[in-house]
């Protein structure tokens, strides 16, 4: 689940956009990608091979993961000094309950 920390709500327009993504933790592009609308937040989600950027690299073949969230008030995938984000990582492919919050 994706949430925005309370005290950061004032920073997001509902038209904003949400990158949840998931990569190697080596590696800053992503093997799985989900985007939204802030105004869709909180928002659970899941990044399996289904949401692959690459049809041909599978995020289950990754034996571990920094899965990460971001606001982009641009719309634009490259992130900015002044975008939200939350990030976990050691992330298994497959776990559940994964809890980031936007600040």
């Amino acid at each position: 689940r994706v949430s925005i920390e309370p005290t950061a709500k004032s920073r997001v327009q509902p038209d904003d956009t949400v990158f949840i993504y998931a990569t190697a933790p080596d590696s800053r592009m992503p093997l799985a990608i989900v985007r939204i609308k802030a105004s869709e937040l909180p928002y659970d989600f899941v990044l399996d091979d289904t949401k692959a950027m690459n049809p041909q690299v599978h995020l289950s073949d990754a034996p571990v993961l920094v899965v990460r969230a971001r606001v982009s008030r641009s719309g634009q995938a490259q992130a900015q000094p002044d975008d939200l984000s939350a990030e976990m990582t050691g992330v298994k492919p497959g776990t559940k309950g994964v809890q980031l919050v936007l600040k």
